[in-house]
């Protein structure tokens, strides 16, 4: 079963730091780290903090975030969705011309294609039937529990944490699969209510 570690900074503002990615296509651990190469991290790929790589970012965080939502609600599958100029297109943009970072990122299949092709379910991907894509996670080949999300070497678990760091990168929350903050038991939580 495939899996995905990403490592976020806080610093200044969060940004990815350093990604793995282990596909059980081709039973291969891609290991990538931000910058124009891998530098010290021989034999790792590459990726520059854009807003390709931030959209696929959010696209994981809010995974992370609706698997937490759906664990107390009934809640569908997350799906991203928005119109040009929005994370979700960005993101549609980069999985339509699937640029090296994603390569390197997610390993590709002997056609060349990215993994991240199949990991990422899309309606409307090129915007042939109006102005808003849609993008949903295949649990098939990466289900939710084999996301992990870790900020400053810390693992996120919180539902509060991944809001969080999703608005903090750009995304947004829609109000329908908010969680009330007395769900959750995480000490952020607890001290938030």
């Amino acid at each position: 079963m495939s899996y995905l570690k990403l490592w976020f900074n806080s610093g200044v503002g969060p940004q990815l730091e350093r990604s793995e990615f282990y596909s059980s296509k081709d039973n291969k651990k891609h290991i990538s780290v931000r910058g124009k190469d891998s530098g010290a991290f021989i034999g790792a790929g590459s990726f520059i903090w854009s807003a390709g790589v931030r959209a696929v970012c959010i696209f994981f965080l809010k995974s992370c975030y609706h698997h937490n939502q759906s664990n107390i609600f009934n809640v569908f599958p997350p799906v991203m969705r928005g119109e040009r100029s929005t994370p979700s297109h960005s993101l549609a943009l980069s999985v339509a011309k699937g640029p090296n970072w994603m390569h390197e990122m997610f390993g590709s299949d002997i056609s060349g294609n990215s993994y991240l092709r199949r990991i990422i379910k899309a309606s409307n991907l090129y915007f042939k039937l109006g102005s808003i894509v849609s993008l949903g996670l295949n649990t098939n080949i990466l289900p939710y529990s084999n996301i992990e999300i870790y900020l400053d070497n810390e693992q996120i678990t919180c539902s509060e944490q991944f809001k969080e760091l999703i608005i903090s990168l750009g995304g947004r929350i829609s109000k329908d699969i908010e969680m009330r903050e007395e769900e959750c038991s995480c000490e952020l939580c607890y001290e938030a209510a």
